[in-house]
């Protein structure tokens, strides 16, 4: 992990890092490029230096270092998708089943706040009505790991005979800012920190 940030940190100094902070929407004033992640500044320079407001974690600095360069600039479509329907999505289907959503799923059983802890730490937002082509959840939840990266969590509780049940969306267009390798990256760190979070309560 630790080689591959070396190696993205090391073609830094190719990139322009005005041009980078409008594609990613992100701000740049010498010598930071800086991010909002999870609402919160994320910075690097040239250099690869990193100063940031949160936990520094590697399964989120390779997605961020990914982004400013894989960005094209386009705008959120504001249509959800599954991880099956992304570009990409599906050979590593099996895998992010297993390994996000279905751990995601175990941490919304067991921590009755995580929810709530991802509205007020990771500054989500609760929506009132799940968008008009979703199915209507318990809880529908957005988070902005990235401005132009929104995640959807749309969580139903267990009722009488029926198991709880989640699935997360994605932007139609994530594709344009980040290939599914890395994005399957920063779910992982993603999952790092609501389960550290999950065991600081627990």
């Amino acid at each position: 992990m630790q080689q591959m940030i070396d190696q993205l940190k090391a073609k830094l100094p190719q990139v322009d890092f005005e041009t980078a902070a409008q594609r990613i929407q992100g701000h740049y004033a010498p010598p930071w490029l800086t991010l909002k992640i999870f609402g919160k500044d994320f910075r690097v320079d040239r250099s690869g230096n990193i100063s940031t407001d949160i936990h520094v974690n590697p399964w989120v600095v390779v997605p961020f270092l990914q982004h400013i360069f894989q960005s094209t600039g386009a705008s959120v479509s504001g249509q959800w998708v599954t991880f099956r329907e992304l570009e990409g999505g599906k050979p590593r289907l099996a895998l992010y089943e297993q390994r996000f959503q279905k751990e995601l799923k175990r941490l919304a059983d067991n921590f009755t706040d995580l929810f709530e802890d991802l509205i007020h730490i990771f500054n989500g937002t609760q929506l009132d009505h799940a968008p008009a082509q979703l199915n209507q959840a318990d809880i529908s939840l957005v988070l902005h790991p990235f401005p132009k990266i929104p995640i959807l969590i749309s969580y139903w509780k267990p009722e009488d005979d029926m198991a709880s049940d989640i699935t997360i969306f994605f932007d139609k267009m994530v594709h344009e800012q980040l290939d599914t390798e890395s994005l399957y990256g920063l779910l992982a760190g993603l999952l790092q920190m609501f389960d550290r979070l999950a065991k600081r309560h627990g």
